[in-house]
């Protein structure tokens, strides 16, 4: 009696170590799924971490440009008034001092180079 239940005991052991082994092989691309989903994972959130230090650059990039940009806008507006007011000046200058309407009178102020041009071709002619 002793006998036939331990080689019942002994008989279900063995089915159920059977049973384990099928699991465990079953299991085994199991885990070698899992561990390349691990690989992956990790490989996913080192491209991410970069994706981050990308986007934190470029957007310290870009407060950099729209910085300049917005000194860059502020220079046209100053430089546009400038000219402006050079204009009215030249115009306003020009119509009281000029005689005989010659060209390059007044210009001096806007372009030294322009003026020395003219000074040399008046002497050439002259």
């Amino acid at each position: 009696d002793a006998l036939e239940r331990e080689e019942k005991a002994h008989a279900a052991s063995v089915e159920k170590c059977i049973a384990l082994e099928n699991e465990l092989a079953a299991m085994k691309p199991l885990k070698r799924q899992l561990e390349e989903y691990k690989a992956r994972a990790d490989e996913a959130e080192v491209a991410l971490e970069e994706c981050r230090d990308d986007l934190r650059r470029l957007q310290e990039k870009n407060i950099s440009l729209e910085g300049a940009n917005e000194a860059l806008k502020r220079g046209v507006s100053l430089q546009q008034a400038e000219s402006g007011d050079l204009q009215k000046r030249l115009q306003d200058e020009g119509g009281n001092s000029l005689s005989g309407g010659a060209v390059g009178v007044g210009m001096s102020e806007l372009n030294p180079e322009l003026l020395q041009e003219l000074m040399t071709l008046r002497s050439e002619y002259a």
